[in-house]
């Protein structure tokens, strides 16, 4: 006899299913980079949103895929068992496919400028993946890890940079990766960092790096406010499930941070602009306390969506100026 269909009940709805595609991350960092392009008066050139999309989809992709990973060989599947499975097969395809374009995309669109960012940026993503993604394998830290730490001194040392610059930054690297192949050293600096908090730093990182290269160094306290602000914002939203104590901290100093920005501007010390962000960054902190007050009646999932919706919305006027 035919298995009969799940009743609709039992089905998720289909805007959980399409979170699995892992789109709203990348709705969120597209946006605010368009946002903060728009309130500097900045057309985005060609490849830096698709660039910055593709980047952060394929992170939230690989944790995924790692953390599914770990999580099968602890009930028994092998590794390739699990690469057969459809969703694994799925993601990792697609993160072939997009290596592919962004590495085109970093080579032949972009300028070199962002690429160089784009490269520091990775190594740090490299090395949050491997802290917290997959619950730390080993495999990570003994195997791709070296790989691409050796790979990224010998660039360096072929950069054209001094001499001096170039063996300080490959001894570095060459010191950290040894360190990183030490269990204990991991375990500390697993338990030293936040996910959230790193999480929400390299998004904010990548979110910035077209406004950084548009400035050049010429605003660095206006670029560092724009950071704060945007970091804030982003660790306060990763925080809400999984630490609502940090949470509730993240959103005070990120209003203190807001109001000494708006502040700062309207005394003429920040350019104008910074006042504008700063009100943009305060209306989401809002939004994300005011969603705190009705998490005991919201599952965790509509939780998460509508504390995606608090960072996005506040972008959508910067936006707005764009066009």
């Amino acid at each position: 006899m035919p298995d009969l269909p799940a009743p609709p009940s039992s089905r998720p709805p289909a805007w959980l299913r399409l979170r699995a595609l892992h789109l709203e991350p990348v709705l969120i960092a597209t946006t605010w980079a368009l946002g903060l392009a728009g309130l500097n008066r900045l057309n985005v050139m060609p490849g830096v949103l698709s660039g910055l999309g593709l980047s952060v989809w394929m992170v939230y992709a690989l944790d995924r895929l790692l953390d599914d990973h770990a999580k099968a060989r602890h009930d028994g599947l092998t590794t390739g068992a699990f690469l057969r499975s459809p969703a694994p097969f799925l993601r990792l395809t697609g993160l072939v496919l997009g290596a592919l374009i962004t590495g085109w995309l970093a080579i032949f669109i972009v300028p070199e400028s962002i690429l160089w960012s784009g490269m520091f940026l990775s190594a740090a993503i490299f090395l949050y993946l491997g802290i917290f993604a997959g619950h730390g394998s080993q495999v990570f830290f003994r195997g791709v890890l070296p790989l691409l730490g050796s790979g990224a001194a010998g660039f360096i040392l072929k950069s054209p940079i001094s001499d001096g610059v170039r063996y300080c930054l490959a001894g570095l690297i060459l010191t950290l990766l040894f360190l990183l192949m030490s269990r204990p050293f991991q375990q500390r600096l697993r338990s030293s960092l936040h996910k959230d908090v790193a999480g929400g730093i390299l998004f904010a990182m990548g979110v910035t790096t077209w406004t950084r290269f548009i400035r050049d160094g010429t605003d660095p306290v206006g670029g560092f406010v724009e950071f704060s602000l945007l970091t804030c914002l982003f660790i306060a939203n990763l925080t809400g499930i999984s630490s609502p104590s940090a949470h509730h901290r993240w959103l005070a100093a990120g209003a203190g941070v807001a109001f000494s920005a708006w502040l700062l501007a309207d005394k003429g010390n920040l350019a104008l602009s910074m006042k504008t962000l700063a009100a943009s960054c305060a209306t989401g902190f809002l939004l994300l306390w005011l969603l705190d007050r009705f998490r005991p009646h919201l599952s965790r999932d509509t939780y998460r969506l509508l504390a995606d919706l608090a960072v996005l919305l506040p972008a959508l006027p910067l936006v707005w100026k764009h066009f």
